[in-house]
């Protein structure tokens, strides 16, 4: 797969939580991608951790595109998490400030331990 592109895959995991793993260049093309995938997950899934560790960019597009879902699943009790976000997707998220809405963790137990409380 081209470098340009975003990869994407969804495991269920232990507890309810499911894991969206990115990974590549998540730029604007890749929003309705991500849409699609994210329409995929049931209602039953109300946490999501968001592998970030393989993501080299990620576009303001889809940063608004995990606000909504944050958003969305905190109205069913649910919850987002971003894990181990390389820095410079760290520096996008911290200073667009939607790390105060989608908590950030660098290890998967902190990711984890979070989505269960």
């Amino acid at each position: 797969m081209s470098e340009n592109l975003v990869t994407m895959s969804v495991q269920k995991m232990a507890a309810g939580v499911t894991r969206l793993t990115l990974g590549g260049r998540f730029e604007p093309m890749a929003v309705v991608e991500l849409e699609a995938v994210l329409g995929t997950l049931g209602a039953e899934d109300t946490h999501i951790l968001a592998d970030l560790a393989d993501l080299a960019v990620l576009a303001p597009h889809g940063l608004r595109l995990f606000v909504r879902l944050a958003r969305k699943l905190q109205e069913h009790a649910g919850k987002l998490v971003f894990l181990a976000p390389q820095p410079l997707v760290e520096e996008v998220i911290s200073l667009a400030g939607v790390d105060e809405l989608i908590p950030l963790f660098h290890t998967e137990a902190e990711a984890l331990a979070a989505l269960s409380d």
